[in-house]
């Protein structure tokens, strides 16, 4: 029998507030044992709690954004249990009716539809305390600081059917409540964490299984990794015709497998009754409009605007899901406008170093203001990446001026043009065998040279204009002269100065070793074999059935780099039965007579009777294949 899962969610936020939901203690995380308590919080007898105002406003808050119903009227009850961190042994929480009812979240399916998670409810309760289990002396240690931290715990119905949509549906409820500022959303200090309800049913069936809850989960990671372990221990005992137990399980994730801790209890095992130490709770009208209208821009409206600025998905993306990213963005664009470069910085370099700190961006040295000023240097070209990166740490920890770390520094980037012509110039002069290599066909010796042009101008100079000024330096046999033909025969004019006759030359073009096939306009076939070429055509032939080219003593060469013809400078090819043959060929020939030595372009070929070129003779027979077409005499 074909079995589907099932999935329920309960989620555990701890609401963002300084104080205890029934005492004035605080909530800081990281205190020493115990130090954070007081009679109330401890369970000590005639202690009377107090309501905190500012955590119903949260929790009303919370179920607005997510189209929950916010209840006028709400109780709190005592929900009877044991335990050594629970010194009132008991829970004060919400069973009926809770703050908030309904409400549902969309995501994307599994079949790439979007589905609707429907909320049941979000109460609010309190928090436990921390055991601390010593195994070296054997012994379990209590920590009450954490008891009576105010939470709401968010329900869904069991709408989920895998662990992708679970972790889609936790991710987009985090970045929800994170940016509402209902939570800080700190998973790794608990702030954020999750039940998982696991069961599986026939396909097709409308009665649920019995379910396994697999308790306080702190990452996304590992409730995906719990979910998948869970269906396949639950499928493989449906297998073998046994019964799945309602059980509370532990998900060990060094093991990335759950195991048991006890029996499931159900709702009456509680023994639910009013708490009658605190009244009625009640939400005004008046309330409900007010936070209504302070709600934010949600998740995907703010992503909608930041992709509309003109930021790549995964920068909005991320963005949008850090705690603080966003309002972060939003300042530091209010400063400078520079959205693109602050998002590539942020994206990078500084929330990744947030990450790194347990920081907020808004809790960080570095303001929003000095986010705009960096990316300011960065942006018009003061800083270069290289230095950007170099001085992040710094300046990220110390909360420096960029502008002010750059002055002291001298690490401004070299833009002047006579400045990195005379860098170049010395590095040319410096390594006269690479610069040999190069002028003799050799490009990949730029890069050698541009770095240790880099390393003469202590890392300050401009890479793009340090390797347009050393191909200039290396002279007009070089790169230099390379460069304008490439931008001259885009714009069909020809070669543009004049040139000596090249000399014989070895290497040359060095294409892909594989057959090249096509067919020509009467539909005959052909296919020209890319090798290496070793030797420079010296004679000029004509092709048959009406195809002719112009002589070789009136190449550009000859002619002192002006082609007759009134193409533009170029020769011209009449259009023959034979010119469409050789279109691709016919390109690389001209790569060639007029890049000797050089690396010759992919062949482009658009119209054979426009590509005004030379033909050469290749009397080697490398370049076709090994055998001459029929369509050239001479050959």
């Amino acid at each position: 029998m074909e079995m589907e899962p099932v999935i329920g969610l309960e989620i555990h936020a701890q609401l963002n507030t300084r104080t205890k939901l029934f005492c004035s203690c605080p909530t800081e995380f990281g205190a020493e044992p115990n130090t954070n308590i007081c009679e109330v919080c401890t369970g000590q007898p005639g202690a009377l709690p107090r309501m905190n105002g500012l955590a119903l406003e949260l929790a009303a808050k919370a179920g607005l954004a997510l189209g929950s119903r916010v209840n006028e009227r709400s109780l709190f009850s005592r929900k009877n249990y044991f335990y050594p961190d629970l010194p009132n042994g008991f829970q004060t929480s919400q069973l009926d009716p809770p703050v908030c009812e309904g409400g549902g979240l969309e995501i994307a399916a599994d079949d790439g539809t979007v589905k609707r998670v429907r909320l049941n409810r979000i109460h609010m309760e309190d928090d436990a305390g921390k055991c601390v289990h010593d195994e070296r002396r054997g012994v379990t240690l209590v920590d009450l600081n954490r008891a009576g931290t105010p939470l709401i715990e968010i329900v869904t119905e069991p709408d989920i059917s895998s662990s992708r949509e679970a972790v889609e549906f936790l991710r987009k409820l985090h970045a929800i409540l994170v940016r509402l500022g209902v939570t800080r959303g700190r998973m790794e200090e608990g702030e954020f964490r999750c039940d998982v309800n696991v069961s599986l049913k026939p396909k097709g069936s409308t009665v649920l299984g019995v379910r396994g809850e697999v308790k306080n989960l702190n990452s996304f990671r590992f409730v995906g990794q719990a979910i998948d372990f869970e269906i396949g221990r639950q499928g493989e005992i449906y297998a073998s015709g046994g019964k799945v137990l309602q059980e509370t399980l532990h998900f060990d994730s060094q093991k990335g497998e759950t195991r048991s801790l006890r029996s499931k209890e159900e709702a009456h095992d509680y023994r639910y009754f009013p708490q009658p130490d605190l009244p009625p709770v009640y939400v005004s009208p008046d309330l409900v409009e007010r936070l209504r209208l302070e709600l934010p821009e949600s998740p995907e409206e703010a992503l909608g605007r930041l992709l509309g600025m003109g930021l790549k998905d995964s920068q909005a993306r991320l963005i949008c899901e850090r705690r603080g990213a966003l309002e972060y963005f939003d300042s530091a664009c209010g400063s400078s406008g520079g959205a693109l470069k602050i998002a590539q910085i942020m994206e990078e370099l500084f929330l990744p170093w947030c990450q790194r700190e347990g920081a907020s961006p808004l809790e960080a040295a570095f303001t929003p203001g000095l986010m705009a000023s960096l990316a300011r240097l960065a942006e018009d070209g003061t800083l270069g990446r290289r230095k950007v990166q170099e001085l992040s740490e710094r300046l990220f920890a110390e909360g420096l001026d960029p502008v002010e770390a750059v002055r002291e520094g001298g690490l401004a980037q070299i833009s002047d043009v006579d400045e990195l012509a005379e860098l170049a110039r010395q590095v040319v002069e410096a390594h006269p065998a690479e610069a040999a290599k190069y002028r003799g066909g050799q490009e990949k010796i730029l890069s050698f040279m541009v770095g240790k042009m880099m390393k003469l101008s202590g890392g300050r100079a401009e890479p793009r204009k340090a390797g347009e000024l050393l191909k200039a330096a290396l002279g007009a046999g070089g790169g230099d002269w390379h460069g304008r033909w490439r931008q001259d025969r885009r714009g069909h004019s020809g070669p543009g100065e004049a040139l000596a006759r090249p000399r014989r030359w070895r290497g040359g073009w060095a294409g892909r070793r594989g057959r090249k096939r096509g067919r020509d306009r009467a539909g005959r076939g052909w296919d020209v074999q890319d090798h290496r070429l070793h030797g420079y055509p010296e004679r000029v032939r004509h092709l048959r059935r009406g195809t002719h080219v112009l002589p070789h003593d009136r190449s550009p060469a000859a002619q002192g780099g002006r082609a007759p013809g009134a193409e533009g400078g170029l020769w011209r090819l009449d259009s023959g039965r034979g010119a469409g043959n050789f279109r691709s060929l016919l390109l690389r020939a001209e790569d060639l007579l007029s890049s000797p030595g050089r690396e010759a372009s992919r062949p482009r070929a658009n119209r054979a009777d426009a590509a005004g070129m030379c033909v050469a003779g290749w009397r080697r027979r490398h370049m076709l294949g090994g055998r001459t077409p029929r369509a050239c005499r001479g050959f």
